[in-house]
């Protein structure tokens, strides 16, 4: 079954409008502050997508979370992570996403697990207006035939994110040093999805330094080493 289950301890807000929302339905609030969230989500592997839905409007001037624990479960796949001292200002909702002026936060043991990705990161400080840093990256990408895997001690990244739209991501900057990437892959090259893709990302600088590639191509009885 689906379903997501949402707990909060010490919820405390500062001028709802009352008036906006018997007009309206709109929620708006000018603070809203939280001490501790807990957000558990799981999802039945459905072959039919349920359709997406809008969010109701809602619009927060100050949304204040001293504590979040997050974990999403299927049976494909599993998410969770923990978080502290969230702050976003000038928060709203605009049809299936969420959007801010302003975030920060401390996000801690962050893992996510799928039949194509293992992904696990130590920390990451968020700065929205920025530069957000990822301590402690793992990430391995599965496919048909092989993976790719990508350890980096740290990654800082400059960009404004500012909405849960990641479809047309900008990155000022991306600077790492000393990045471990394998490459495995046995057989022939998967074929290629002609169905298109929607997400585009842009990286305006990259900045990569000292970084170890080790590449593993087994066709038949002949290996490639690099």
């Amino acid at each position: 079954s689906n379903g997501t289950r949402i707990t909060g301890r010490q919820i405390y807000w500062e001028v709802f409008d009352w008036d906006v929302f018997q007009k309206t339905k709109d929620i708006q609030v000018d603070v809203l502050r939280i001490a501790d969230l807990n957000i558990q989500a799981h999802s039945a592997d459905n072959t039919k997508p349920a359709p997406v839905k809008d969010f109701p409007v809602i619009r927060i001037a100050l949304l204040d979370i001293g504590h979040l624990q997050f974990s999403s479960s299927g049976t494909q796949q599993h998410s969770m992570f923990d978080a502290e001292k969230i702050v976003l200002g000038d928060v709203r909702t605009q049809q299936r996403f969420v959007t801010w002026h302003k975030a920060a936060g401390a996000f801690y043991n962050i893992s996510h697990h799928s039949r194509k990705m293992d992904l696990d990161i130590a920390r990451v400080l968020l700065n929205s207006n920025s530069t957000t840093t990822i301590t402690g990256a793992d990430a391995t990408l599965h496919n048909d035939n092989g993976y790719t895997k990508i350890v980096a001690p740290e990654i800082k990244i400059a960009t404004g994110i500012h909405s849960t739209d990641f479809s047309r991501l900008q990155v000022q900057s991306l600077s790492t040093d000393e990045p471990q990437i394998t490459i495995y892959s046995k057989g022939n090259a998967a074929e290629k999805s002609s169905s298109p893709k929607n997400s585009q990302a842009a990286i305006g600088n990259l900045n990569i330094r000292n970084a170890r590639v080790h590449y593993t191509k087994i066709n038949g009885e002949d290996t490639t080493l690099l």
